[in-house]
């Protein structure tokens, strides 16, 4: 900022340089990834530049206020640690923090730009293939995990830089809350309150457990704006540069929202301009070199443009949504008020139960802020902070909106997460508001008081409660477990592996931390299988499936014709003795998968079973089983099916007895898909247990081979 001019007070810019400080780096990356470049180009200038600046900031600036003011830059450097608490404990660089898919996403897309040009596509690893598909949406999140690779001990491994990004995205959020709070003019000693609500809440956690990075990024921007509309001066031009720069990276980190942040900055300014009452032309002038650099900086956004409207689409129509209703709590009166305020988020998995004395403490925490908000509204109103005000409700508006007119969860949650600096000022001036009437009665001072600490407390009280139960609630902590598996490179060397690992969260990291080794999925897994993902698939590097003598699985049942040689975490490495096999990779059942007796088991009735399969032939596969009838249609002696396989292959099934039998049906090298149909309907529509599913066949034991292999 002192480079191109902008002078601020050293003890206000310094919370404001953060925020700064992101988006020039953020325009670098943007600038950069779209012209072609790889972040791993462009990481190591960039870092030694922002060096430099740094080095010519605490040269030419008087930091004397830093002798004064070290408790409330500790309160900044704290409150994010105390939200990150488990990433901290439990290994900042290794920690997964939440189960949610999204996270694995950024990583992939992060480890793609940090290796390829963006665009990139054809012929590469699953993992990189899978990230080109997101060629067209937002990417500054993922490429700042290859930029801050370089500071994580392993600078090839975006996922060890996921936790760094996330506390800095947060740093960023505190010391811009503290900027607010300190132009704003918030009394000194509520000033820590107000950082420490505005970080550790329920709804930042929710943040951190969906593993929405590019929101993390966007949160700063609009209190910025607001801090910023107090202390410009539009006679000084250079501030063009600073806003011109905030609305560039803003669009960058995330376009979806900036319709949001650049309404709720124009309030700001008009409240500024109405509240000086000078002559508009230097206003004017400001605006128009802003605009100018705007459409300079722009030309390389179309692409995010087009992505926002696509967003938008999806967010107001009928179809599937991003997101979902990730926060079905919002939707249900019982818990909206509570899960309004951040406490048990929605019914998030990780929260306690709502009932007995949690909820009795949530409902007359969140009833009591509700209050003090209004409260807070009624003063900004009173300060004639009305741009501010108008902005809290209009996204407060639009919250409601999402949760009555759309039932949309998911909107709601974007939109309450925009506004929680300004729900949480609006606390603050509140308790505010209250301590200075408890001022004119000396007798009701101490008791005032006493209650706004106790209100504090019971709020950070809650909310640890909840980083404790997060961090309780998973699966996995470490991603450890899932790294062992690149130690079966020194085994297999250069040779391609088949991976067959079915579980979920174990198949993303397999891809992830193998994709410097030629693999061959036997099946898709989670985002990898949506269905605009898999043309992308299929068009990663070749691997010839009769060349593979390794295979990758998640249990320890052997693939056909094998020996383990190697287990770690939940993989195991099987070494295959025959070139030629045929392995199930999953079975699809309306009914479910169950066990009978020790054997595999399921129940046909409820639509197609559909049976996956990866040979390395083409053959005759035999598959054998026990086929039982079943209850639902007790006056039929027999079932009919009806089996389809590859290049329309059908042939009818009949099952007059029980017992074991074998069904022989084509397949062609590679995946193939075989569905059994019923084509009987029940007749009986509960059976035995109460239970409602339509049983017609039973399946124990299935097995599938290559006729002539034992």
């Amino acid at each position: 900022m002192k480079l191109i001019g902008v002078r601020v007070d050293p003890s206000v810019s310094i919370f404001l340089a953060p925020l700064i400080t992101l988006t020039f780096w953020t325009i670098l990356l943007g600038l950069g990834v779209s012209s072609g470049f790889t972040v791993k180009d462009l990481r190591l200038s960039f870092w030694i530049l922002t060096t430099l600046l740094a080095v010519v900031g605490l040269w030419r600036d008087s930091y004397s206020f830093l002798r004064r003011d070290w408790p409330i830059i500790l309160v900044v450097l704290i409150a994010p640690v105390f939200l990150m608490a488990p990433y901290f404990w439990n290994g900042i660089t290794s920690y997964l923090g939440s189960p949610a898919w999204d996270g694995w996403s950024y990583i992939a897309y992060g480890q793609y730009l940090l290796d390829y040009p963006r665009g990139t596509e054809g012929g590469l690893s699953p993992l990189a293939q899978y990230a080109a598909h997101m060629n067209s949406i937002r990417f500054i999140a993922s490429a700042f995990l290859g930029f801050f690779a370089l500071l994580s001990g392993s600078s090839a491994d975006t996922q060890m830089a996921s936790g760094l990004f996330l506390a800095w995205t947060l740093f960023v959020f505190s010391s811009t809350c503290m900027f607010v709070g300190r132009v704003k003019g918030l009394r000194e000693n509520l000033i820590p309150f107000y950082v420490g609500g505005c970080l550790f809440s329920g709804w930042l956690l929710s943040l951190l457990s969906a593993n929405n990075y590019d929101n993390a990024l966007a949160i700063s921007f609009l209190p910025a704006f607001a801090g910023i509309s107090h202390i410009v001066k539009p006679q000084h031009k250079r501030w063009a540069f600073v806003l011109a720069g905030l609305v560039i990276a803003l669009i960058y980190c995330y376009p979806e929202m900036s319709p949001f942040v650049l309404g709720g900055a124009c309030l700001f300014f008009i409240q500024r301009i109405v509240r000086d009452g000078r002559p508009l032309k230097p206003w004017l002038i400001l605006l128009l070199l802003t605009c100018l650099l705007l459409v300079i900086g722009i030309a390389p956004l179309q692409d995010l443009i087009f992505f926002f409207i696509q967003q938008v689409k999806a967010g107001l129509g009928s179809g599937v949504r991003p997101g979902g209703n990730a926060f079905p709590g919002l939707l249900k009166q019982s818990t909206l008020l509570m899960c309004f305020w951040g406490f048990h988020p929605a019914g998030s998995s990780f929260a306690p139960k709502i009932s007995g004395l949690w909820f009795f403490l949530c409902s007359l925490l969140s009833f009591v802020l509700s209050i003090l908000a209004v409260l807070g509204i009624y003063d900004l109103f009173k300060r004639k902070e009305w741009g501010f005000a108008a902005t809290l409700l209009v996204l407060f508006a639009g919250a409601l909106y999402m949760i009555f007119g759309q039932e949309y969860s998911y909107g709601a949650y974007k939109l309450i997460l925009l506004n929680w600096w300004a729900m949480a000022f609006a606390i603050i001036l509140g308790v505010h508001r209250l301590l200075e009437l408890s001022g004119r009665r000396g007798n009701c001072r101490g008791l005032m008081r006493g209650s706004a600490v106790g209100l504090f407390v019971l709020f950070f009280c809650l909310n640890a409660v909840m980083v404790i139960q997060k961090d309780r609630s998973l699966n996995y902590r470490s991603v450890h477990p899932f790294k062992k598996v690149a130690e079966i490179e020194d085994i297999v060397g250069s040779g391609p592996v088949a991976v067959a690992v079915n579980d979920h969260i174990a198949n993303k990291w397999a891809v992830y931390f193998l994709r410097n080794m030629p693999i061959s999925l036997t099946q898709y897994r989670a985002y990898m299988a949506q269905a605009h993902v898999i043309p992308f698939m299929q068009r990663a590097r070749g691997v010839d499936i009769t060349k593979v003598k390794y295979a990758l699985t998640d249990r320890k049942e052997s693939f056909p014709q094998s020996s383990l040689l190697w287990e770690g975490g939940p993989y195991y490495l099987w070494k295959l003795k025959d070139s030629r096999w045929l392995q199930p990779t999953e079975i699809r059942n309306p009914n479910g998968l169950e066990k009978m007796g020790g054997k595999s088991f399921f129940w046909i009735g409820d639509g197609d079973t559909e049976i996956d399969l990866l040979s390395t032939e083409n053959g005759t596969a035999a598959i054998s089983a026990e086929f039982l009838l079943g209850p639902s249609l007790p006056d039929k002696p027999d079932r009919r099916l009806v089996l389809l396989a590859e290049e329309g292959y059908q042939t009818n099934i009949l099952i007059s007895e029980n017992g074991p039998r074998t069904i022989s049906v084509p397949v062609v090298a590679g995946r193939n898909r075989i569905t059994l149909r019923p084509l009987d309907r029940p007749s009986v529509s509960i059976t035995g247990n109460n239970d409602t599913r339509p049983l017609l066949v039973g399946v124990k034991g299935l097995k599938i081979r290559l006729m002539g292999i034992n």
